[in-house]
């Protein structure tokens, strides 16, 4: 696969999984593990994206924040770390 095409379902992905939560509402599709199961069966290599997600997903579990603080745009990092390792 050409790095366009790669480029190409890391967007669809982000759009999947970012995009999604905000047209059907809060279904926590954002979420690490999901992001990766989600690149990874786009991308053709499930183990890897589920492994990546789940490692990604302990790191997250410390990492919410209650109230009205949040992180920023961490789904981009999720699709953009498991890109990182495809390539």
């Amino acid at each position: 696969m050409s790095v366009t095409m790669y480029a190409f379902l890391a967007a669809l992905s982000l759009f999947i999984c970012y995009g999604g939560n905000w047209l059907i509402g809060q279904c926590m599709i954002e979420r690490p593990l999901v992001v990766g199961a989600v690149t990874g069966i786009l991308l053709g290599d499930i183990p890897t994206g589920v492994a990546i997600g789940a490692a990604l997903e302990t790191i997250y579990m410390g990492a919410v924040n209650i109230g009205g603080a949040g992180i920023g745009n961490r789904i981009g990092r999720y699709v953009l770390c498991y890109v990182g390792v495809g390539i």
